[in-house]
């Protein structure tokens, strides 16, 4: 891809190294969130001493007030998160940030997202095995609403590209069976060898998270916790990323987010995407009943958690059934960890980290994404022939409209 030299830079720089092996403890690449990006990312800070911000007490203190976490206040674990990694030989599936038909009701960013022309985004490579976030594979569950066809849940693909290095996450993602190509609302495509500035991919500018922030970068993995666990004192090597209701957020963001979104209600007061939670450091840990808890609460303290969307379930891991057919393992999170076992960590048990409020932005417009990070990469590479019933088209065979469109 060409860089755009109109488009906004982001304040980010190359990085020549890989970024893997950050010191998640998870043995490699699949070992957790901390192998992704560049050691120097603003996930893997230690903020154990960087002091409370001057509105931490009135922010928890809104979020408290407005009803305090989701699901009625239940610091929750949602255990459905799969992160695929795909390697050289997986079929690359075409992505289009427009609708399907007349009868496609959903909303689509392609201003927001990550496109090689119009209305069509970088392709997927897509495993046979895999799934969607919270889904049993890769269709999107839809509805009728006024005649249309709407996806009933946020439907995330996340999506390792090991031969480039890329990681690629969708938003509202559906494979169509007919064509074989992905239609999502909006994609992403984060360069893992690259340094992102505060402006993350562009400011003003959505991801997979309504903040504008790599969502795969703050989950909950299953390996890593796992070796966390059997280490004393251990703890996850990068900050997590959490979510609050809508009616307890602040309309606005703050570095290292670059986006809000309009149903955030309050507009004064409450936390803007982007601010970190740290867990106060003299949190108990014994109140938490298994190794695994003890560790994210150990996590909290070290790293904290980004601000990053609006929602009811405040932090997200690993589904273990993914983990388990991906990587050929038996790991569990049973007996390690589970979805309530962080329950009695409430609101306000954390404190704000400070930020810079310098960067306090109410609403931005996307004015373009920052073409740089993705300047050295190929979007698609060469085509390949289309597929018939899952096998390469035979010489002489007939291609039909139904054939998959892959891409290597």
């Amino acid at each position: 891809m060409a860089l755009d030299a109109s488009a906004p830079n982001d304040g980010g720089t190359p990085s020549p190294a890989s970024s893997t092996g950050c010191g998640s403890g998870g043995g490699g690449p699949r070992g957790g969130p901390a192998d992704l990006f560049p050691c120097d990312s603003i996930w893997y800070k230690d903020v154990t001493g960087v002091p409370a911000a001057a509105e931490s007490s009135a922010i928890v203190g809104t979020v408290q007030s407005g009803g305090g976490w989701g699901l009625g206040n239940h610091f929750q674990i949602g255990l459905g998160y799969a992160l695929i990694h795909a390697g050289a030989d997986a079929a690359r599936r075409e992505v289009w940030i427009q609708p399907k038909d007349v009868y496609d009701g959903n909303i689509y960013a392609p201003n927001e997202s990550d496109l090689i022309s119009a209305g069509r985004g970088w392709s997927v490579p897509t495993p046979a095995i895999g799934h969607l976030e919270g889904e049993s594979g890769y269709r999107c569950p839809q509805s009728w609403v006024n005649g249309k066809l709407v996806n009933q849940h946020d439907c995330h693909l996340m999506v390792v590209d090991d031969a480039r290095h890329l990681l690629i996450e969708l938003y509202g993602a559906d494979l169509d069976p007919d064509s074989g190509r992905w239609y999502a609302s909006q994609e992403s495509v984060w360069n893992l060898n690259y340094h992102y500035g505060p402006a993350q991919r562009g400011r003003g500018c959505t991801s997979a998270d309504a903040a504008g922030l790599p969502y795969s970068a703050g989950i909950i993995g299953l390996r890593e916790t796992a070796s966390a666990a059997a280490q004393p004192g251990g703890y996850l090597h990068h900050a997590l990323r959490f979510i609050l209701p809508p009616d307890r957020s602040r309309r606005g963001f703050v570095a290292p987010a670059s986006h809000t979104q309009s149903t955030n209600l309050l507009l004064n007061s409450g936390p803007p995407y982007g601010v970190r939670f740290r867990l106060r450091a003299d949190f108990d840990e014994s109140r938490i009943p298994s190794a695994g808890g003890r560790v994210v609460a150990r996590t909290l303290k070290r790293h904290g958690m980004i601000f990053a969307d609006g929602g009811q379930t405040a932090l997200v891991g690993d589904d273990e059934a993914f983990v388990r057919a991906q990587e050929g393992s038996s790991l569990s999170w049973s007996g390690l960890l589970a979805p309530l076992d962080l329950d009695a960590i409430k609101v306000t048990d954390f404190e704000v980290v400070d930020y810079d409020a310098s960067t306090l932005t109410p609403w931005a417009s996307c004015a373009g994404l920052d073409r740089l990070p993705l300047s050295s990469v190929t979007p698609q590479g060469r085509r390949r022939k289309p597929l018939l019933g899952g096998v390469l088209r035979p010489r002489g065979a007939r291609a039909t409209s139904r054939a998959p469109v892959l891409w290597q």
